[in-house]
């Protein structure tokens, strides 16, 4: 786990350092024209931040909070890549808008009739035209991730591995669900058996939690490369051979797992 949490946050410090560099970013394009795709942007900049989060997660071995943010990145990452990965992003763009509405409008009204403090206004009324239906299925999202990114992410990409959209959501959502839940597995970095006294399988010791995650910090940096390479082939073409490098060391690291 050291070796792993240590090879992951040599290659994270470089991932983040790429994004420290370009922000801010002026998002008015030229002619004062608005592209939908920008009110994107904001997610990749998200996961980075998480990826800090992680890394300092494990660091200090709070390895099931680390594992539980991991899911995090990996669902902005698979709505990241949804939102653009269509020959029309405007249209899966407004269908994503207008279902997040609707959503903040049920929240707003449920806080509300609960009395619950701090509750924003309600978000204003928008007739959002779109002829895509918005996928809220996470996993079948990340299929047509694969259609769509996987022939322009050669080598990384690897369908029905981690290494694939569909590959990673499943393997993460899989394996952190005991951390994000109550469950017997992710009972058990609390509990040891006790080395004295009592019987064999009997009595346990209740500490903070020991448990170890192997390969969560491996899939926070793909998670972070592959939003990043997105957004580098959807709106910073020029960024290209700075990215390039650092998909050859993921795809090192990511031999190493």
């Amino acid at each position: 786990m050291a070796s792993e949490l240590e090879d992951a946050s040599q290659l994270a410090s470089d991932l983040v350092s790429y994004v420290d560099s370009i922000l801010p970013i002026e998002l008015t394009e030229a002619g004062g024209a608005r592209d939908p795709a920008i009110q994107t942007q904001w997610i990749p900049v998200r996961i980075t931040e998480t990826l800090e989060s992680v890394l300092l997660l494990g660091e200090g071995h709070r390895h099931d909070d680390a594992a539980a943010l991991v899911r995090v990145m990996v669902d902005h990452l698979i709505r990241f890549a949804w939102l653009l990965g269509d020959n029309s992003p405007p249209d899966r763009i407004n269908s994503w808008k207008k279902d997040d509405l609707h959503l903040m409008k049920l929240m707003h009204g449920d806080l509300k009739a609960l009395k619950a403090e701090g509750v924003d206004e309600s978000p204003p009324a928008f007739n959002i035209e779109t002829s895509v239906e918005f996928e809220r299925a996470a996993y079948k999202a990340a299929k047509d991730c694969d259609s769509f990114w996987g022939p322009y992410m050669s080598p990384l990409f690897e369908e029905g591995t981690v290494n694939s959209f569909s590959g990673l959501y499943a393997a993460v959502f899989r394996a952190t669900s005991a951390y994000v839940h109550p469950s017997l597995r992710g009972s058990t970095g609390f509990f040891t058996t006790t080395t004295t006294g009592g019987r064999s399988g009997k009595d346990f010791r209740l500490s903070r939690s020991c448990a170890y995650h192997p390969g969560i910090y491996v899939q926070a940096v793909v998670t972070e490369l592959l939003a990043l390479w997105i957004f580098v082939a959807r709106f910073r073409h020029d960024d290209v051979p700075k990215i390039l490098p650092l998909v050859d060391r993921v795809i090192r690291l990511t031999s190493k797992t």
